[in-house]
């Protein structure tokens, strides 16, 4: 009787700067991860495009500075699972909210590890209210890097 043992890689986050913007052509975008079991050792990377932009832990959030367009933002984890996608339009000015949160469906899939992780979002990522500077004062804040 044999066993298999299947290895699964890490897809750690390769975070890159993003483009400085002209104070006058930017939008803010806040996004951030409330505190939860599930997942909750596992690191939320989020960014737009093939480019990581930023890592999130657990009751942490990051403030980016964006062009006002549509962009298709993505979230992931860094055990090679599939990046969620969700698109948004963000408007001249705007100051955008959005929310990392784990993926329900987490608990069933740690039951078949380490492929189902792959074939699945780790995270998922929504529009939500932003939060006040009372709750966000509970959280950390991420440093997120711009080009020079």
């Amino acid at each position: 009787m044999g066993f298999i043992l299947v290895l699964s890689g890490c897809a750690p986050a390769k975070l890159v700067p993003l483009s400085r913007l002209q104070e006058t052509n930017q939008s803010t975008l806040l996004v951030y991860r409330e505190s939860a079991f599930n997942s909750g050792g596992i690191d939320a990377v989020f960014g737009s495009g093939q480019q990581d932009w930023v890592a999130l832990g657990t009751k942490s959030y990051a403030v980016l500075q964006i062009a006002p367009d549509s962009h298709e933002f993505f979230v992931r984890s860094t055990q090679a699972d599939q990046p969620f996608l969700f698109k948004a339009t963000v408007a001249q000015a705007e100051t955008k909210c959005l929310r990392v949160f784990p993926n329900p469906g987490n608990f069933a899939k740690a039951l078949l590890l380490p492929i189902s992780y792959m074939a699945g979002n780790t995270f998922m990522l929504e529009e939500a209210v932003c939060p006040s500077a009372a709750i966000l004062a509970e959280f950390g804040k991420k440093t997120v890097t711009y080009a020079k």
